[in-house]
């Protein structure tokens, strides 16, 4: 009986001993990253009494836990995309950096320039005003950009961290394997502690789950399915330049002899967080772009409806930039593509990228990219080689592409006409003189008319020497220089001809003196050729005639100095791709809307990520209110095994005393 009382306290003692251990492991690992709460179980042993076996093990709950690390990918990939478009969106509200600031310098200096169109120093202040806002373009494409390439030694940095993972967790999963199963001394359990946090490490940077595989292994998953970790295994990241656009880095994923190209849409965690924000940074460029387009373009159409100081008809502001159609990978012809802007088309551009897909050497057709939707816009054959773009509905984009070199079967080439094209926006003119702040027109009533009727312009629109009746300094002979009221009050039109002048044509009385050009026939569209379009006003007399002639030495006329100043409230930019009747904004409505659509997106992101957050605090507190270790909890179990324990050694002690009197009563 005695030897059977000291196996019973022996046994309880050892029990209660582990019983502590296992306390006192959960105390001192209160504050250990990914630990989880362990509790041993005692079982009784049956044929000798006392305690027998023991088990020690992990208190979680399964399902808690793989909501937090499903928490945990959603909740870094909203945050990093909110860091990042928030640095975006404090550098373009920087009014330093605001190109609608520089917008609003630029037409400041222009009206000032208009209230003294002859003097040098006005001329001088818009000058500095042209080069100052193409550098600010200049400046702030660049500096996006410069985020953008930011991001993608980020997304590079990531790639490499999240293989340290997963080659970490191969190694866990292999030392897993080969621990006992029974385990005493709690290696094992720190061993899936271990992984456990790699795994919760890895979800802050990918969407993942898991697929137990037994033995305390875990195979890991993307969540598109795409496996990343087995027992004996793991896939590797790396980082590939984008196709056919090289900044367009993709990411490759291997797995032995298999691998796959990943674009990093639903890739989750910080790592999706930096490729969705880098599409927003993306977007901005091209916006950004859009605009020094249309600006540019309405400035330089306009300026060549004027005169300049040097009495010749005006030239473009600023340089229009040729793009360059990109090459895919697969390409197999020796093609090329150039894509320029349509002289006085520039408000048509929109911010889109196009593709064009030959399917043979002559035969292509051109696509409209928008975010993930690619729609046809037009077909057509070469030679020719250059083609204006349009839709389907024949409306123009403002674009025209020129195809050189043979395009082979099948190829492809994407166009993006204003993702980079503000990098390159410079000033056309350097002297002052070169603004055409006046009229090319002069337009006057004979002194000795009867009436008073008086000419006006209705508008100039085009000066070009090839196709209107202007010269580079002059208006053609060829041209209307005279308008006569006949005997019948119709307006008879007649060219510069010295020393007779020829009739061109009629207008008739019931015009009213509107449109006269137009009216009269003459021409097929007066506002090509003769590129003007003119009105007299109150009632006219017979013999009464108007004069039409190069408006030379008009240097104090402003009147196209306040056409260029009119373009600040003009629409000129297009309203993404819309072909509605509202589709266009001014530059600064662009700039500014530019600005709002980062800042609701930094709104969005930051309520997401508040939300997100909260989730994540929930979820993390449902596991933990299993898993985690509770100090008072502890406290009073460590009470508890020592009190067990010392009874337990009492027992040894009886035992110990009665086989003692045994001896001495034999004794």
């Amino acid at each position: 009986m005695a030897s059977d009382l000291l196996s019973i306290g022996a046994s309880g003692v050892l029990a209660q001993q582990k019983m502590l251990s296992t306390t006192s492991n959960n105390i001192s690992n209160v504050s250990t990253a990914g630990y989880v709460r362990q509790s041993t179980v005692l079982y009784s042993n049956q044929n000798t009494l006392g305690v027998g076996d023991s088990v020690t093990r992990r208190l979680f709950d399964i399902y808690a836990q793989s909501q937090v690390w499903q928490d945990t990918s959603s909740y870094n990939e909203i945050n990093t995309t909110y860091s990042q478009v928030s640095e975006l969106d404090k550098y373009l509200s920087n009014s330093a950096t605001s190109i609608s600031t520089g917008l609003d310098s630029f037409f400041s200096a222009l009206q000032s320039a208009n209230s003294s169109p002859n003097m040098t120093a006005s001329r001088q202040n818009i000058m500095g005003q042209i080069t100052s806002l193409a550098s600010q373009f200049q400046t702030v494409s660049s500096s996006v950009s410069e985020l953008y390439d930011g991001i993608n030694n980020k997304i590079s940095t990531e790639a490499d961290n999240i293989n340290s993972l997963l080659s970490s967790l191969t190694d866990i999963n292999k030392q897993i394997l080969k621990s006992p199963i029974q385990d005493d001394d709690g290696s094992r359990l720190n061993l899936l502690d271990q992984r456990d946090e790699m795994i919760r490490q890895l979800s802050e940077k990918l969407d993942i789950r898991t697929v137990d595989l037994g033995n305390g292994i875990k195979q890991v998953n993307l969540s598109s399915g795409q496996t990343l970790v087995f027992p004996d295994a793991n896939a590797t990241f790396s980082v590939v330049a984008g196709d056919p656009n090289p900044k367009n880095t993709a990411l490759l994923l291997k797995l032995g002899n298999s691998q796959t190209k990943l674009s990093g849409d639903g890739i989750g965690g910080s790592l999706g967080g930096y490729f969705t924000s880098r599409s927003v940074i993306e977007d901005t460029q091209k916006q950004i772009g859009q605009l020094s387009l249309a600006f540019a373009d309405a400035m330089n159409t306009q300026n060549k409806l004027g005169m300049t100081l040097n009495n010749t008809i005006g030239s473009d502001l600023y340089t229009l930039p040729t793009s360059y159609g990109l090459s895919y990978g697969s390409n197999i012809g020796s093609g090329n593509i150039a894509v320029n802007v349509i002289p006085g088309q520039g408000s048509n551009i929109s911010p889109n990228d196009l593709q064009i897909e030959f399917s043979s050497a002559t035969n292509y057709t051109v696509y409209l990219l928008d975010s993930d939707t690619k729609t046809s816009m037009m077909t057509g054959t070469t030679p020719p080689n250059t083609f204006d773009i349009t839709d389907s509905s024949g409306n123009s984009y403002g674009l025209a592409f020129t195809v050189s070199g043979t395009p082979g079967v099948g190829d492809k080439f994407l166009l993006q006409p204003t993702r980079y094209v503000a990098q390159s926006m410079s000033a056309s003119i350097s002297r002052s003189e070169d603004l055409a702040l006046a009229s090319p027109l002069q337009l006057n009533a004979n002194a000795n008319n009867y009436s008073t009727a008086s000419i006006s312009l209705d508008g100039i629109y085009n000066t070009d020497s090839t196709t209107s009746a202007f010269s580079a300094s002059d208006l053609q002979v060829t041209a209307p220089h005279k308008i006569v009221i006949n005997s019948t009050g119709d307006y008879d039109i007649y060219d510069g001809q010295s020393p007779i002048a020829s009739l061109l044509g009629t207008a008739p009385a019931s015009s009213n003196g509107k449109n006269i050009l137009a009216s009269s026939g003459i021409y097929p569209d007066p506002k090509v050729d003769p590129g003007f379009e003119i009105s007299i006003d109150g009632s006219v007399t017979v013999s009464d005639e108007f004069y039409i002639s190069f408006n030379t030495n008009g240097f104090s006329d402003n009147t196209n100095g306040l056409a260029l100043a009119g373009l600040q409230t003009k629409d000129f930019v297009r309203k993404g791709n819309s072909n509605a009747d509202d589709n266009k904004m001014t530059f600064s409505e662009a700039f500014n809307s530019t600005i709002t659509s980062v800042g609701t997106t930094v709104s969005m992101l930051n309520v997401s990520n508040t939300a997100a957050d909260a989730k994540l605090t929930q979820s993390q507190e449902l596991f933990q209110s299993v898993a985690g270790v509770n100090l008072d909890e502890e406290a009073s179990n460590l009470i508890r095994y020592q009190q067990a324990y010392a009874a337990s050694a009492q027992v040894v002690s009886a035992a110990r005393d009665t086989f003692d009197t045994l001896l001495s009563a034999m004794g």
